[in-house]
């Protein structure tokens, strides 16, 4: 915009301006430049102050506000000082021309107002830019500020030591933990040489393994090491080595310290367990044996030398159940597969033939052997020598058998007086009438003798035969016939008693293997409990039911008996000790506390359990349990 009062001056001065590309705006009065102003943005205006000095006095005041994007040149005369002075006091000038000038001179001051005004944006934005690259400055240095406290803290307070070291083996960082495990104060290790810091490091056989991390840019790590804190006590750390690289250039290497000592004990300690519990096994009386998944012994104890009478060296290797006896030895290979299925069986009762030829029973238990992660990967087996306790139990059950037998013969006293009585009325008959009788007279009475006589000789024999010591051999029985003769035992004292025997023999297998003379006393010991439990009579009932046994030696068949009276009940407090030995809750000279612990004793012989169930005025019930033990 160019507004100037003389129109020669402003044709010159428009001339010159569009001869050198501007676009040129002009007026010769105040009207026409607002009008111009108002419709077309200027980047510079030409004003002359002879316009508007006496009309419009604040119009360079008003301009500078509503068209501050317009740099304002003043045209002015000599006249005008004090206006060009209050003017530029106001800051609102861009610069000024004194009259007279020429078109050539108002180029020279807008080329200039130009440059300036374009100076003067990009100064504004390179302002703007640094300022804003200062902004970015200072959030970097922020967030490299607050990465370097983060990587501090995470070194300082690490659970592990981190020292490093330049290639001269400096110290030149030395973390908390560090202090902590070596004992040496971080002021007293930088700067120092790690040799001097830490002497077990420069012992020969670990000097050449440090330097090769700087030197090879090998990593190694020492493994644990015993050293001494400044304090006295000894610790146990692991040093690894690292190198630290630089523009592919080793410029020095990174320790990491681990305090081991807690490792270290703890090893010690189980060491020591696992010597003392090698020791307990290696020496123990009973049997001890290892074997892998497949059966193959892998360890083989002292006490399985005295045992068996093998050396470690002639077992290790043989399979398992080499010492089993032949009928013995397809039972006890079942068995191992049971437990590697189910995870273990105890007391098992078998019989091993031992390096002289001789047989031995024992009771076996066997378990998995797992590792820390559950993992089965061996079998161990314990063998107890039974034949000491096979023969105290044998004379015990020998010794109770007797007192039941004294028991036995007083209650048959009466069925054997009977028969006694007749024989010797008629045999009296005989003496004194034989004349006044015919022959067939005589033929009869002889007979009844014969026949009394013989019920007497058949009880003298089954009470002989009961009384007889076992030799504990097996033979193939019918559990029925057994119960019908052990119920035989006890009739007198049922009938006395008035007792009525129900019987359910409903199991559809009932041959076992067994020893029948032990079988009957077991059977009776328990049939007589019941009985003695209804002195004013009673029901007693006798069931017998095929079950699914856990015998793993016979593919698990078994056969339950079931003996339950309803008699005066047992005592809840008393039922985990009816079948400890000598326990009895009779007051009477009758009762000697053996015979349910001996019925059990048998049962347990002939791998079988039993049960009891009873309460107060509810009668009780014995729950036999018999595997199918069928012979091969």
């Amino acid at each position: 915009m160019v507004a100037i009062k003389d129109e020669g001056l402003l044709e010159e001065s428009t001339t010159v301006l569009y001869k050198h590309d501007y676009l040129v705006t002009k007026a010769s009065n105040l009207s026409d430049m607002e009008s111009h102003l108002n419709s077309t943005p200027q980047d510079v205006i030409l004003l002359d102050i002879s316009i508007w000095k006496e009309t419009e006095p604040d119009l360079p005041s008003r301009l500078s506000q509503s068209h501050s994007e317009a740099s304002i040149i003043h045209l002015v005369s000599n006249g005008d000082q004090d206006i060009l002075e209050g003017i530029v006091k106001n800051g609102e000038e861009g610069g000024h021309l004194l009259q007279p000038v020429t078109g050539k001179e108002v180029l020279v001051m807008v080329d200039q107002v130009i440059k300036n005004k374009q100076l003067h944006e990009r100064f504004k934005q390179m302002r703007s830019e640094l300022l804003e690259a200062n902004k970015n400055l200072s959030n970097k240095t922020k967030e490299f500020q607050e990465l370097i406290a983060f990587h501090k803290d995470i070194l300082q307070n690490s659970t592990v030591g981190i020292i490093t070291i330049d290639t001269r083996y400096i110290i030149t960082s030395w973390n908390q933990c560090a202090s902590r495990i070596t004992g040496i104060k971080e002021s007293v290790a930088m700067g120092s040489n790690l040799f001097d810091i830490i002497p077990i490091l420069g012992w020969e056989k670990v000097l050449e393994r440090v330097k090769a991390v700087i030197q090879k840019t090998e990593v190694t790590e020492l493994g644990h090491l015993e050293t001494k804190r400044p304090e006295g006590d000894n610790i146990y750390a692991n040093y690894k080595f690292s190198p630290i690289r630089k523009e592919n250039e080793i410029v020095g290497a990174v320790i990491i310290v681990e305090d081991i000592s807690k490792k270290i004990h703890l090893q010690k300690e189980l060491d020591r367990a696992h010597g003392y519990i090698g020791h307990l096994v290696e020496n123990s009386a009973d049997a001890i044996i290892s074997t892998d998944l497949d059966g193959t012994i892998v360890t083989w104890n002292k006490g399985a030398e005295t045992m068996f009478g093998f050396s470690g060296q002639a077992a290790i290797g043989r399979p398992w159940n080499f010492l089993a006896a032949e009928n013995d030895r397809k039972k006890l290979q079942n068995l191992f597969q049971w437990v590697k299925k189910s995870g273990a069986i105890s007391n098992f009762q078998a019989e091993i033939i031992t390096m002289s030829g001789e047989p031995l029973p024992i009771s076996l238990t066997i378990s998995l052997i797992k590792d820390n992660d559950g993992h089965v990967y061996g079998i161990s087996g314990i063998f107890k020598d039974l034949s000491e306790a096979k023969k105290i139990k044998k004379q015990m059950i020998q010794s109770q058998r007797m007192i039941s037998l004294g028991a036995m013969a007083t209650s048959m006293a009466h069925d054997i007086n009977d028969p006694v009585a007749s024989l010797s009325t008629y045999t009296h008959l005989l003496m004194t009438r034989t004349k006044g009788f015919g022959i067939a007279q005589l033929t009869d009475n002889l007979a009844k003798v014969e026949e009394h006589a013989d019920k007497i000789g058949q009880m003298v024999k089954d009470l002989l035969w009961y009384a007889t010591p076992s030799d504990h051999a097996l033979g193939k029985v019918d559990i029925h016939e057994i119960l019908k003769k052990s119920l035989s035992f006890t009739a007198y004292q049922v009938n006395m008693q008035k007792i009525e025997v129900k019987k359910d023999l409903s199991a559809k297998e009932s041959q076992l293997m067994a020893n029948s003379r032990e079988l009957i006393q077991a059977l009776v010991n328990i049939l007589t409990n019941a009985v003695e439990s209804m002195p004013d009579g009673g029901d007693m009932t006798i069931q017998t039911t095929s079950a699914d046994e856990e015998a793993p030696e016979n593919g698990g068949k078994g056969i339950l008996i079931k003996i339950r009276d309803t008699g005066i009940g047992i005592p809840e407090e008393n039922l985990s000790r009816i079948f400890e030995q000598f326990f009895t809750t009779r007051s009477d000279e009758k009762g000697n506390g053996l015979g349910l612990y001996v019925a059990r004793a048998i049962i347990e012989d002939h791998h079988g359990s039993i049960e009891v169930e009873s309460g107060i005025d509810k009668g009780t019930c014995f729950t036999i349990r018999l595997p199918l033990r069928i012979e091969n």
